[in-house]
């Protein structure tokens, strides 16, 4: 699992310096060509972590003392409001021409 959230972060620092080091100028220059890397390494990352707190919520229930327990809900509470913001995120931006 650690080699994943090494390429993972290793993805993160590619995409980002990509983003910042090559930079667009001109008429371009609000096109963000080269965040989209970034936006995407962001998302493996997310993945990476969310698959990591899935595979070890059995074994903080089960062995886990309290406080190890109210950050396991928490972070579950944290990924549930991430989901419903996404949601209405999603669907300002299909049914709206307003997406900020």
């Amino acid at each position: 699992m650690k080699e994943l959230f090494v390429n993972g972060e290793i993805c993160i620092y590619a995409a980002v310096t990509e983003a910042i080091v090559l930079v667009e100028t001109g008429w371009r220059k609000h096109h963000g060509n080269w965040t989209w890397g970034a936006l995407a390494a962001t998302f493996l990352l997310f993945l990476v972590t969310l698959e990591y707190l899935i595979r070890i919520t059995p074994e903080i229930w089960k062995n886990g003392n309290f406080v190890k327990k109210f950050i396991l809900i928490f972070a579950y509470i944290a990924l549930l409001v991430h989901a419903v913001y996404g949601f209405i995120y999603m669907h300002l931006i299909l049914n709206s021409v307003i997406y900020s």
